[in-house]
């Protein structure tokens, strides 16, 4: 490629690790889906069938025991008369979810091998399953009752911040496409595929926490859950836009500095303020803060080695220093947002609530960052290919496709390359 090449109409230069990081991701995804599938969509088949198989309680039956599965303090007791009374909106929403995440795994591995008609036939057949799957559950928040149980209440708000969070990065993520704005599209695509894992990871939570935490009931250990996975989900989806990535060769600028060491002791300072605000009764185990102080250590450790290996690369750099920011605002969102709603539901479903609503909020907010510095910077346009100046032909039919686009920027970027 020559070095005169606007940056406009370059693709990813350097895409070796970047390419193998997201391979990693995809096949990652397609496992879980693959092992989680036949769980949702003949979870609340019971509902209709009475015998029919309850997959996900045998797995936590064989691993916790039956008490743990089906006894008190379980999902199946609290919840199958409300799942019996709107079997038909549950049935939607888990056949569905399943499937689509299915299809979400199919598009992770094999994105790289479609064309582009394909592509779009398998996107829309994913938005279309996990659009009427996130409405059946948005209706069910509507129609089903509220549980007077410590901790469903911050758990339902969740739900409904998730519902809507998991829609609306699909909006962003299909105007990004229209647009032809590739970068925006698999990041908001990735964070969009990480709210819908949630389901999975979190049933994978609490069963695997039976064993470790055999005091706790089901109940507790969803809570559990539900704290890691406000920080995991959006954290992951990040981390995984920044995985699979690429930079171009001449974003080098010798002399980039990283501030991470005051965001660092932001993030410490923030989770040992989570820590010790734990109302105490009522507000879960005792040790359900470390369960989002650690998410958030984890993270902010990935973010400062991402901008540290940047070295040189400014945007890079940038990005990764952006992330940094969002996660360590993470815990500062979950005091703030818990102390505003103690004066709603009280103290100790307040802390609950900000545990488990707002660490996302700073994290997404940063992503949101990244992608539009990349889109103000005019990487990786959807179906252009790279136009150098000993090919006038070339140049001019990628002008023509920017055009459509109507991206006049990049198009402008093009029309130099004339001889």
């Amino acid at each position: 490629m020559s070095p005169s090449t606007p940056l406009a109409c370059r693709g990813r230069t350097d895409r070796g690790r970047g390419s193998s990081r997201g391979s990693v991701v995809a096949w990652s995804v397609l496992a879980l889906a693959l092992l989680y599938a036949p769980i949702a969509i003949s979870s609340m088949w019971f509902t209709v069938v009475p015998d029919a198989p309850r997959l996900q309680e045998r797995v936590d039956a064989w691993v916790g025991g039956h008490a743990y599965a089906a006894g008190r303090g379980s999902v199946a007791a609290l919840r199958s008369g409300a799942y019996v009374d709107h079997r038909v909106i549950m049935l939607v929403h888990t056949v569905l979810g399943g499937f689509a995440l299915l299809v979400a795994a199919l598009q992770c591995v094999t994105a790289h091998r479609l064309t582009r008609r394909v592509h779009r036939l398998v996107g829309r057949t994913y938005l279309a399953l996990m659009g009427t799957s996130m409405g059946a559950a948005i209706l069910f928040l509507l129609v089903s009752p509220r549980l007077d149980v410590a901790g469903q209440v911050a758990f339902r708000w969740q739900l409904w911040v998730l519902a809507l969070s998991t829609v609306g990065t699909a909006v962003l993520a299909t105007r990004s496409a229209r647009q032809g704005d590739a970068d925006a599209h698999r990041a908001w695509m990735a964070l969009n595929i990480a709210f819908m894992l949630t389901a999975p990871v979190l049933r994978l939570l609490w069963t695997c926490l039976a064993p470790l935490f055999p005091r706790h009931d089901m109940l507790t250990n969803l809570e559990v859950g539900s704290v890691v996975l406000a920080v995991a989900a959006p954290a992951a989806g990040s981390l995984a836009v920044m995985a699979r990535s690429g930079t171009p060769r001449d974003d080098r600028h010798p002399g980039v500095r990283h501030r991470w060491l005051p965001l660092v002791v932001l993030a410490v300072l923030g989770c040992v303020i989570v820590v010790v605000r734990q109302p105490g009764a009522g507000a879960g185990p005792g040790e359900l803060p470390w369960f989002h102080a650690v998410p958030v250590l984890v993270s902010v450790a990935i973010c400062v080695k991402g901008s540290l290996g940047s070295r040189n690369l400014r945007t890079r750099a940038q990005d990764w220093d952006s992330l940094l920011v969002g996660v360590a605002l993470a815990p500062w969102a979950a005091v703030v947002v818990g102390i505003a709603s103690t004066s709603w539901v009280g103290a100790a479903e307040g802390y609950l609530v900000g545990l488990m609503v707002a660490p996302g909020v700073p994290v997404v907010a940063a992503l949101a960052t990244v992608v539009r510095r990349r889109s103000l910077s005019g990487r990786a346009p959807i179906a252009t290919r790279p136009a150098s100046s000993a090919d006038p032909a070339d140049a001019w039919g990628t002008t023509s496709r920017l055009l459509r686009s109507r991206d006049r920027a990049r198009c402008a970027a093009v029309l130099d390359t004339r001889p």
